[in-house]
């Protein structure tokens, strides 16, 4: 349930139970082509999965692992990390600069420190403990590279699991940038 107090800003799902399954993210360069592909697909007894491939390929060998949504943000000087596609889509649909990993959490390469130089990051991380690990991990990959670095809980107060979505779902996402600092 929503708190009450923020009952005036609840948004509508970002995503649903509907939402479509499977679900292809095309990971792209800074001039926006498409190099991979991270498919999620539900599972029969529950939960889900995820493939990843290049964009002419079925594996991933000799493929450059690269941020989600690169194209969109890469100009950026200020920057969201947040812990899957889904977020950084939710994120995008507010105007907010997101991105992520392949993945997911505990799966940061150290491959795409260099995407983010002198950039101020924002990790927000899931309200759960691989979440959480995930975001102190990310933070340390990236403090040679990046200009700062704030791990802003923004999502512990919503249940455990919980994550940006159900956040910008229970709140005025134009607080937001607020929130992280």
């Amino acid at each position: 349930e929503p708190r009450e107090e923020h009952q005036e800003h609840i948004q509508p799902p970002a995503f649903t139970k509907d939402s479509p399954s499977p679900r292809q993210h095309i990971y792209r360069n800074e001039k926006g082509k498409p190099v991979f592909v991270v498919e999620r697909q539900a599972r029969l007894e529950g939960g889900k999965t995820f493939r990843q491939h290049g964009i002419n390929s079925h594996t991933m060998e000799g493929i450059e692992r690269l941020p989600y949504q690169l194209h969109h943000w890469h100009d950026h000087k200020a920057i969201i990390i947040c812990e899957g596609e889904q977020g950084v889509e939710a994120l995008n649909k507010y105007g907010y600069p997101a991105t992520t990993n392949p993945g997911g959490a505990g799966n940061w390469q150290s491959e795409l420190n260099k995407y983010f130089t002198d950039k101020d990051v924002y990790i927000i991380p899931d309200n759960d403990e691989p979440g959480r690990k995930h975001a102190l991990h990310v933070a340390e990959q990236l403090h040679k590279a990046a200009n700062t670095i704030i791990i802003s809980n923004v999502c512990s107060d919503l249940n455990e699991k919980d994550d940006i979505i159900q956040w910008l779902q229970r709140n005025n996402p134009k607080t937001l940038f607020n929130e992280l600092t």
